[in-house]
C-alpha cells in the first residue's frame, strides 16, 4: 500500500508554498472516495467473473482503509496524522476514533 506523502517528506525548497497549501494539496476526502468506490463497484459489476478478482481485493483494501479513517483529523499536527495513518496501516482497524478531550467526549 502506498499512502499519500506527507508534507516534510517533499522538498519544496526554491517554492513559494505554505505549510497549510501542503496540508490541503495532500489531504485525502475519504467521503469522497467512499463515494467513488460505489461508483467503481457498479462499474465492475458489468465484467461479471470476468473481472480479475485482484481489482475487486484491491478496491475492498481500499475501501477499509478509507473507512478507518473517514472521520478528519481533528488536528493540523501533520506528525500526529502521520503516525496515525502508520498505525493504521499496520493494524487495519475498522474505524479510527480521534479524542480531544472535549467535555461532549466524557458525556
Amino acid at each position: 500500500y502506498m499512502g499519500v506523502p506527507t508534507p516534510d517528506a517533499l522538498d519544496i525548497s526554491g517554492l513559494d508554498v505554505s505549510a497549510e497549501t501542503m496540508h490541503q494539496l495532500l489531504r485525502v476526502d475519504a467521503g469522497e472516495w467512499l463515494q467513488e468506490i460505489d461508483g467503481i463497484r457498479q462499474y465492475y459489476a458489468q465484467f461479471g467473473k470476468r473481472l480479475p478478482l485482484q481489482l475487486t481485493h484491491e478496491l475492498d483494501a481500499l475501501d477499509k482503509r478509507l473507512r478507518s479513517v473517514e472521520e478528519e483529523p481533528p488536528t493540523s499536527n501533520a506528525k500526529l496524522v502521520e503516525w496515525v495513518r502508520e498505525i493504521v496501516k499496520k493494524c487495519q482497524p475498522d474505524k479510527v476514533q480521534w479524542c480531544t478531550g472535549t467535555d461532549e467526549e466524557y458525556s
